[in-house]
């Protein structure tokens, strides 16, 4: 009888598992177990067993009108003469639609359209398509007579978020 070779392959599967009893977070490393706080709002550990990282956030919201300003709670503005927000008690804001464009005067009270109203004792107020005007009346008295004089101003230039015009 005569002595055949065979060639004969065989395959090994080895898997390699690694553990690991670090986490790196941002170039630092953290032991299995440890706990930190990255910036007020974050916190994260190294979970045991195998050193996985887990991190969690602290949502806290903060109302912002259309142009970034941060707005506290209860405070009102027109993001459009026809769109009135406000920042409620848990920070979020809540715009509404509005049928007519209205206008906020200085003192945050919301004016209807063609509204009409004094703002101090010499000056005339009126809210026209979102945007203020107001006459300023120069009272002049002599004598027992007066004299009035039209001088013509602009409250929308003191309040420019809360007053804008399209």
């Amino acid at each position: 009888m005569g002595k055949e070779a065979r060639n004969m392959l065989v395959f090994i599967n080895i898997v390699i598992f690694v553990y690991t009893t670090v986490c790196l977070y941002d170039g630092t490393s953290y032991a299995v177990g440890d706990e930190w706080k990255p910036n007020p709002l974050t916190s994260c550990r190294c979970a045991p067993p195998f050193g996985i990282l887990e991190c969690s956030s602290i949502f806290i919201p903060v109302c912002a009108d259309h142009e970034g300003a941060r707005r506290e709670p209860g405070d009102r503005w027109l993001e459009h003469p026809t769109k009135n927000c406000t920042c409620n008690k848990y920070n979020f804001v809540r715009c509404d639609r509005l049928d007519e464009p209205v206008c906020m005067d200085v003192s945050g009270n919301l004016r209807k359209y063609r509204e009409t109203w004094m703002n101090g004792s010499c000056v005339d107020c009126a809210c026209v398509n979102g945007s203020i005007n107001c006459t300023r009346y120069n009272v002049n008295i002599s004598y027992g007579l007066y004299h009035v004089e039209l001088l013509p101003t602009c409250e929308q230039c003191d309040i420019p978020l809360r007053a804008s015009g399209t």
